[in-house]
């Protein structure tokens, strides 16, 4: 009884795990999503209204996608126009400030190892959608963020759109950076980043929850058997 016990447990698994294999070869792998903490470095003016004291906590995320084709030729440099699926989520004091889902991405593997990120219009270069606050559309409001590192250290090998998010070191004189949010009408803040994470897509956070409860599930069994 127990082997036949043990040898449906075996099946069941198995069938479990290719749905889930299934599962991950279709979930869309190609969307790089990174969470930030941070808190006002500098500020300008009253950004979106806003007073806001130095330090002042700020978080949220970008998500870029790395299916999207690359339109600048040179082969050093990576110019990426999202269409969709790019996004960018700022919380500054309960006030939401989201991305166009078209941001601008480009990506430098020579001299300077740089990511750079932005939405919202521009008077130079390319230039993304029209971003929200609360959400109502500002045509007004920008977003730029860009990231270098010496080149030695091989984070960005070349100019295609990274994966995972390179390793950059946002600590005090290291990579440097700037990444800012300004509201169009003088008022602005210069984020001070805290830390990083890669954030997973939905479709992997669920796989994992699916394995979890699996485990539980023979944990128990084993027990009763």
């Amino acid at each position: 009884m127990k082997r036949y016990a043990a040898e449906h447990t075996c099946r069941v698994f198995g069938c479990v795990w290719l749905v889930l294999a299934i599962l991950a070869t279709t979930a869309r792998a190609d969307l790089i999503t990174v969470g930030y903490d941070a808190v006002a470095g500098t500020v300008t003016g009253t950004p979106f209204g806003l007073t806001v004291p130095l330090n002042t906590p700020i978080n949220g995320y970008l998500t870029y996608d790395t299916s999207i084709p690359d339109s600048n030729v040179s082969g050093h440099i990576g110019d990426y126009a999202h269409t969709a699926n790019g996004d960018f989520y700022a919380d500054l004091m309960g006030t939401i400030i989201s991305g166009s889902a078209t941001p601008w991405v480009r990506i430098q593997s020579t001299y300077s190892e740089a990511f750079s990120f932005y939405d919202g219009p521009r008077t130079v270069g390319p230039e993304g959608g029209i971003m929200s606050v609360g959400g109502v559309p500002d045509e007004h409001v920008t977003v730029g963020f860009t990231v270098v590192a010496n080149p030695m250290r091989g984070l960005i090998p070349d100019d295609s759109l990274p994966d995972p998010f390179p390793a950059y070191d946002f600590s005090p004189l290291k990579d440097p950076y700037t990444f800012s949010l300004n509201d169009g009408n003088g008022g602005g803040v210069l984020l001070r980043i805290e830390s990083v994470t890669l954030v997973p897509e939905p479709a992997t956070a669920v796989l994992a929850c699916i394995a979890l409860l699996m485990l539980g599930w023979y944990a128990r069994r084993r027990r009763r058997i």
